[in-house]
């Protein structure tokens, strides 16, 4: 009772999400009584989750736990039919969908309250394909409740490899729907330059193929309406995951496995006592990075964390440089020389010639989540003023509320990525000419520093943005007020009207995504009855 009543009070703080209604089951609102809900749960293949169930509670937190949602209803998808029959439902019934694979929406994007949830995790069919007509290397299809980490292992099976997250645990649907930065975007460029087909079910129920040649729906009388439209294509291809449709299967281009895989890293202390020895290695590198041969690619990282009881000394600077393709002492002198310039000795260095991807890749380590966190970004680009920015970060590093801690992660961008033309895909063109993405985060356990900590994350957000030249979608700032420019740029007109013709009423909800400030139609949560009880 008491997880029933939390609920309640939960999605009655929420409202928002409920497309503004003014009583979430009066008598202008009734979601589904029960007999339709049982008769819904009995059809599918896969399983449900209800709120007095013994596991919703753990099915519902999100990696951010800030943006722990409650659904009405979570729906864990076995196959197509499932969705199809989640989305017939939740259109029949007046529900919002969030659609989720593993919850990494650092926003909230991937849940929603009142509402039905359709979790995709149990969706893990992978078929390759090295006969391909559409790509010499081959090609690889992927159900959407896979993660990374199982595609690496696969396609390392038949020496090849896929831009994809550098996160084992991230899964398809939000990342490459949303650009896809990796650390070989500087070699091959970004996900959605992969992305060969996307198969999807939309508002109104029906599976539709989609690929730059056109798109196939498939109508439930067994007809197919085939077109050369492939604007709903280009959207999927930056425009945002969770809400254009429930994407059920994406494929891939694959490559070559290179012959080496060069990776370079050194670890430096960020303050000891008085001194910041940190915003040297960092202005240093970020000037280097410059001049070095095309293809370096990978991260670096910082952060305030305290290195001793002491607290005089916190924080490390992580340079983790790395290099696809073939071995050559050239490059090894390039990553020595980096180094060196830097002019001071790290904690720790190595220089290690990697024997694929998969071998660098199954090093890292997942995100698991668990914590609160407030996320900023900004693009930077070639013109950043990169001395100016590491100077206000560093004084971000040192600045209450103290019991946060700030970790920053910049993913050097550039090379491959630039050669697409600013249209092909609906990304904000300013991701395109980037050189790094840089993603920074407060992240606390307490919910006492909820609004101190959330009010410096917005007014870091801020500073940090005028530094670049618009906010990747998949790692946003939280309160970005100019979002539709800051995630897409001059594209997002165009988003919009594909969005007004493939989900008119908004039926797939999603935090500052395409279409999501419009409120077309009014949406219910999950009821019984006029007396505003949730279900069960």
């Amino acid at each position: 009772m008491y997880r029933l009543l939390l609920f309640f009070v939960l999605l009655a703080q929420d409202l928002r999400l409920l497309n503004g209604s003014p009583s979430p089951c009066g008598t202008t609102c009734h979601g589904p009584q029960l007999s339709d809900i049982d008769t819904f749960i009995k059809s599918l293949s896969g399983t449900t989750l209800k709120p007095q169930d013994p596991d919703f509670n753990n099915a519902t937190l999100m990696q951010n736990r800030r943006v722990t949602k409650y659904p009405g209803l979570i729906v864990f998808v076995n196959d197509v039919q499932d969705v199809q029959k989640s989305v017939r439902f939740a259109k029949q019934h007046n529900l919002l969908v969030a659609i989720q694979s593993t919850g990494h929406s650092y926003i909230g994007r991937s849940t929603v309250s009142g509402g039905l949830l359709i979790n995709l995790s149990m969706m893990r069919g992978i078929k390759v394909n090295l006969n391909s007509t559409r790509c010499a290397s081959g090609e690889i299809s992927v159900e959407s409740g896979n993660t990374w980490g199982l595609v690496y292992q696969e396609v390392d099976k038949y020496q090849r490899v896929i831009v994809g997250g550098s996160d084992p645990s991230v899964g398809m649907g939000g990342y490459s729907q949303g650009g896809g930065h990796s650390p070989l975007s500087t070699s091959l460029g970004l996900a959605v330059d992969h992305l060969l087909e996307v198969t999807l079910v939309t508002a109104d129920g029906k599976m539709v193929t989609t690929s730059a040649k056109g798109t196939k729906i498939y109508e439930e009388s067994g007809a197919v309406t085939e077109t050369t439209n492939s604007d709903l294509f280009w959207a999927l291809r930056g425009g945002g995951g969770g809400t254009w449709g429930v994407v059920v299967t994406f494929t891939f281009k694959l490559h070559p496995a290179p012959s080496g895989f060069l990776q370079a890293y050194a670890i430096y202390p960020m303050f000891v006592k008085k001194t910041a020895p940190g915003v040297k290695v960092l202005k240093t590198v970020y000037q280097l990075l410059k001049s070095m041969s095309p293809g370096w690619g990978g991260y670096m990282l910082f952060n305030d964390a305290p290195l001793d009881a002491t607290m005089t000394n916190f924080g490390t600077v992580t340079i983790s440089l790395v290099h696809y393709g073939a071995y050559t002492p050239q490059l090894e002198d390039e990553a020595k020389m980096l180094l060196e310039k830097i002019g001071m000795p790290p904690f720790a260095s190595g220089l290690v010639n990697r024997t694929n991807f998969w071998d660098y890749e199954k090093n890292v380590k997942p995100d698991t989540g668990g914590y609160r966190i407030y996320l900023f970004n900004s693009l930077l680009q070639d013109d950043t003023d990169y001395d100016g920015m590491v100077d206000t970060l560093v004084t971000q590093l040192v600045t209450p509320p103290y019991g946060s801690e700030m970790f920053c992660t910049d993913t050097i961008l550039g090379g491959a990525m630039r050669s697409q033309p600013k249209d092909a895909t609906s990304i904000n063109p300013g991701f395109r000419s980037a050189s790094h993405s840089l993603s920074c985060a407060l992240v606390w356990g307490d919910t006492k520093l909820d609004d101190a900590a959330s009010k410096a994350g917005l007014k870091n957000g801020d500073q940090l943005k005028g530094f670049g030249g618009g906010i990747y979608f998949n790692e946003p700032t939280e309160d970005v007020t100019d979002w539709k420019a800051e995630f897409w740029g001059d594209n997002y007109n165009r988003l919009l009207s594909i969005k007004q013709k493939w989900d008119p009423d908004n039926l797939f909800t999603c935090e500052k995504c395409v279409g999501s400030d419009i409120h077309t139609k009014q949406y219910c949560p999950f009821c019984t009855n006029q007396k505003q009880n949730m279900i069960g």
